[in-house]
């Protein structure tokens, strides 16, 4: 067989399969086109819909991966590529790196059940294994929290549901926990009275539940008293600080010896 023939030869084999491979190609982009403007349909539909923000973007992806997938098999079939062994090949790649990533499946396990079962939310206030902070995303592996001093804390999925979860915004309204020494010799009811007119002063106290300020126990040297009124997640750490600093003012200007130095 000399050039001539084999040159013939490949340019019959290529007219004769052209139709197929441009055809393949075709259906290719077109796929991909018409999966993104589904996307773009399927996000619009979902954000004027009642389904969970948090739920969103893991169900836009799972069907923008499996829809791309279903295609690519499609046109591998038009142009003459066996999809069964393809896909057996696949499942036993899947199954190998399955085995090699056993960490990380539980933690997508773990991440689908937070996005059904909601133990928080994006935008909660939440304790997870000692960590605390507001819960910044919710990704298919992992939770990420922000800190009040800016930290992003990543905590893996499979840690935070096998672990106790504090829900801070559950119940909207949290306690303050101030802890106060005092000196002995001061009685404490001046003390408690004092207290009472700065919570009077801040708005963002909520005045319809009874505040709370309490003898707690005795110390070498002193008393110690806790003061807990009732306070707007949102607004919890700043009324802290500036009912702090109020009621520390208060007792100073008043006189009142604070610690338990003798």
């Amino acid at each position: 067989m000399n050039y001539l023939e084999v040159t013939s030869r490949f340019l019959e084999m290529i007219l004769q399969e052209a139709p197929r491979f441009i055809r393949a190609t075709v259906i290719l982009f077109a796929g991909f086109w018409l999966i993104g403007q589904l996307m773009v349909f399927l996000r619009a539909a979902m954000d004027k819909s009642r389904l969970d923000r948090d739920l969103r973007p893991f169900l836009t992806s799972m069907v923008n991966v499996v829809m791309k997938v279903l295609l690519l098999l499609s046109v591998a079939e038009m142009v003459g590529i066996k999809t069964t062994s393809f896909v057996t090949i696949l499942a036993s790649a899947a199954f190998a790196i399955g085995l090699a990533l056993q960490g990380s499946l539980s933690n997508f396990a773990a991440g689908v059940m937070v996005l059904i079962f909601k133990p928080y939310r994006v935008g909660d206030k939440v304790s997870i294994q000692g960590q605390n902070g507001t819960v910044s995303e919710i990704q298919i592996f992992h939770t990420i929290i922000v800190n009040s001093q800016k930290k992003t804390i990543i905590i893996p999925n499979s840690t935070a549901v096998n672990g106790i979860i504090g829900n801070l915004t559950t119940n909207k309204i949290l306690k303050t926990d101030i802890v106060i020494p005092i000196h002995y010799g001061t009685d404490f009811e001046i003390v408690q009275r004092l207290i009472e007119r700065e919570i009077e002063t801040i708005e963002q106290i909520d005045k319809s539940m009874a505040a709370e300020i309490k003898f707690v126990h005795f110390e070498n040297g002193g008393y110690t008293i806790s003061i807990q009124v009732p306070v707007a997640v949102a607004n919890h750490d700043a009324v802290v600080a500036e009912l702090s600093k109020n009621v520390y003012n208060a007792l100073v200007r008043s006189g009142v010896r604070l610690g338990f130095d003798k």
